[in-house]
């Protein structure tokens, strides 16, 4: 079993279970600050995938890929889901269908209207409403 954890400073980090979840590795980093929350779904070729909010510019949904069990993450070959949200953004769920779609729905607190609504949560000028939207992706479009 792997868990995802929110830490303080909002970085992902994991935990593994052997045993069914009694008992559970101790954390290690995956993502850097302002990388969370995160999702991790097994795809149907064995790979996990982790896709997880990034709080930072350009912001919006990022994911990365392992091909062993979650003992590594390519962050190297970082998949760019999305990077026109706010800070406020994220919270990502992945599905993969039978046809073997990948769907990934997340939110985004509200749209950018403005170049002032790029600078943080603590901007609400142009306040237009809460975003959300679905992602369809196959896996083979995937590095």
């Amino acid at each position: 079993m792997v868990a995802m954890l929110r830490r303080q400073g909002g970085s992902l980090h994991q935990c593994d279970s052997a045993d069914s979840g009694y008992t559970w590795s101790e954390p290690r980093a995956v993502t850097a600050s302002y990388e969370y929350p995160g999702d991790v779904i097994r795809l149907q070729d064995g790979r996990l995938l982790l896709t997880f909010g990034h709080r930072e510019p350009p912001h919006g949904v990022q994911g990365m890929l392992s091909r062993d069990e979650g003992r590594t993450w390519d962050g190297d070959r970082r998949l760019f889901l999305v990077g026109d949200a706010t800070y406020d953004c994220g919270y990502p769920k992945s599905v993969q269908r039978d046809d073997g779609t990948i769907v990934t729905v997340y939110y985004s607190e509200n749209l950018p209207s403005g170049p002032e609504d790029w600078t943080g949560w603590q901007t609400r000028k142009r306040r237009i409403a809460v975003h959300a939207a679905a992602l369809h992706y196959r896996p083979e479009d995937l590095p």
